[in-house]
């Protein structure tokens, strides 16, 4: 099965929608896209001015600017009293403005049942068929998916292959936009789409343009170097392959072992949770130990990795090119790699054996109980043991379920960003799923650090200098905390709020620890105070 999902419009479409409220960022993403088309069509101008006789045949930057220009060149026609670059952002910015009008909210999409509609291909084309409109503005999902395809071994079978459209409404909203937008428009946002992503591999005018953009929007302070750009393509798409090299060089087998007794530990913490619910009735309870104990914990690398011939195994069919994906130029290399990716998790967990306990159990085993909860938060509960999308809870425990992911919404919701002023807010119910699974984790952390405190001699952890006069539970607390700080510039902040799923860090800690009773006991909070208020969500 393949997806078929939204398609964004190049920038937040939040911020589309709110022109006033983000006026500053629309303001320098029109610059971004006017100065990026007045220098490709200065040099585009100046190279018809130049004889071809004068072209070097190894000028790598000509050549890969030349392969842009025939997109850019067909959808350029001209209107009266506009120079091309201001047609073109104009154009550019009016239909991004109109796809943000009928997408989805990040809201409403949060309920999986709403993102998933199977259905064959020939379901598909009567689907986002419109009535009376040409056959030459219709979506034709065959030619399209033959081409996506063409380099594949896979066919197409129109009666019975299936594929998921995420978005039904939204695409027949979109099968109407298209056929009622002009064609040239349409050209020219794909031909954006496109060239914003590779024209920074060209020339440094595009580089700088893009860094500015970044800084004025985001805050960026600093350009990533080229090196670290090019590593962090390949790491991307070949991920499996630099894990390799970083296994064989720093992966210690015996922190494996220690962070397995922490899954180990964090698992049956969460199965005690469970079994103690007041809210959960037996039946579902059952289940729920079910899909627990049915998850499969991935530490550090897979078994296999370091196992000769099986990395090549892993990468058969795309690890043919990759001698020529190496020794091509950068422009031609990063759409080969790009297309050859192999897109796969690597979950990399790696401490000092010695490390502190109770940090550890405080920072990285909430990290694993925070991914094991998102198993079962509000988009994870909907999903069975074998990843099957159906009702598996009853309507009882659902009801009492709801109450209780309600109550963390409100939460985090009336957290204001003060940083941003006073009309951020953090948005509670797209960070539900992240805050359920920022809650449940630290619980379940703390179970399991108790579990390692039993099968030791004595319950007191290694003293570490400087930090004397804390106790382990503490330190538990402190290895919290610590895990989330950091800073942010205001750019980069106010995108989060506005589109992440994450709250920034701060709440994340704040709204986390204040519905924690041991917390509140290990570090003395008044009862009523911020930090322990006589209201706590609990979930998990």
């Amino acid at each position: 099965m393949r997806p078929v999902d939204q398609i964004s419009p190049g920038i937040s479409e939040k911020y589309l929608l709110d022109k006033e409220r983000f006026h500053t960022e629309l303001t320098e993403y029109r610059r971004y896209i006017e100065d990026m088309v007045r220098v490709f069509e200065a040099h585009l101008v100046q190279k018809q001015q130049h004889s071809t006789d004068d072209h070097k045949e190894d000028d790598e930057e000509e050549h890969d600017i030349n392969k842009l220009s025939l997109a850019f060149l067909h959808g350029r026609v001209e209107r009266a009293g506009e120079s091309v670059a201001e047609q073109f952002t104009d154009d550019i910015l009016e239909f991004s403005t109109k796809l943000a009008t009928i997408m989805t909210s990040a809201e409403d999409r949060r309920d999986p049942k709403n993102l998933f509609h199977e259905m064959t291909l020939a379901q598909l084309q009567e689907l986002t068929d419109v009535p009376d409109a040409g056959a030459n503005v219709k979506m034709n999902w065959t030619w399209y998916l033959d081409n996506v395809l063409k380099d594949t071994n896979v066919t197409l079978d129109l009666e019975k292959d299936i594929v998921v459209v995420m978005e039904m409404n939204y695409l027949q909203k979109l099968a109407n936009l298209i056929t009622k937008t002009d064609p040239v428009v349409l050209e020219r946002y794909v031909w954006w789409s496109v060239f914003s992503t590779l024209a920074p591999l060209t020339l440094q005018e595009f580089r700088d343009l893009a860094f500015r953009f970044s800084k004025q929007v985001f805050g960026l302070t600093q350009k990533t170097p080229r090196w670290k750009g090019c590593t962090g393509n390949v790491n991307s798409n070949f991920g499996m392959a630099v894990s390799y090299l970083y296994v064989q060089k720093h992966f210690n087998n015996q922190s494996r072992v220690k962070a397995l007794e922490m899954v180990n530990d964090i698992r049956s913490a969460f199965t005690e949770i469970v079994t103690e619910l007041q809210w959960m009735d037996e039946e579902t309870k059952q289940r729920t130990l079910d899909k627990a104990h049915a998850m499969r914990p991935f530490i550090g690398f897979p078994g296999w990795l370091l196992t000769p011939g099986e990395l090549e195994k892993y990468y058969q069919g795309a690890s043919d090119n990759i001698a020529e994906i190496v020794e091509g130029e950068l422009f031609e290399s990063y759409l080969q790699l790009s297309q050859a990716s192999v897109k796969k998790t690597l979950e990399d967990i790696r401490r000092s054996p010695d490390y502190n306990r109770s940090l550890n159990y405080g920072a990285i085993g909430a990290i694993m109980g925070h991914e094991l909860t998102h198993g079962f938060d509000d988009q994870g509960r909907r999903y069975d043991k074998e990843g099957n999308l159906k009702q598996w809870w009853t309507e009882k425990t659902l009801v009492e379920y709801e109450q209780r992911v309600q109550c963390i919404v409100q939460q985090y919701s009336h957290y204001h960003v003060t940083q941003l002023g006073d009309n951020f807010t953090v948005n509670g119910i797209n960070t539900q799923g992240e805050n359920i699974a920022d809650n449940g984790g630290l619980r379940e952390a703390l179970r399991a650090y108790r579990k390692f405190q039993g099968r030791q001699n004595e319950t007191e952890d290694k003293i570490l200098p400087g930090l004397a006069e804390y106790s382990p539970d503490q330190l538990f607390f402190l290895g919290f905390t610590h895990m989330w700080c950091g800073n942010s510039t205001k750019g980069a902040l106010k995108s989060r709020v506005v589109d992440g799923v994450h709250s920034p860090n701060r709440y994340r800690v704040i709204g986390t620890l204040s519905n924690s009773e041991e917390f509140s006991e290990a570090w003395h909070c008044p009862k009523g105070s911020p930090m322990n208020p006589e209201k706590k969500c609990i979930l998990w």
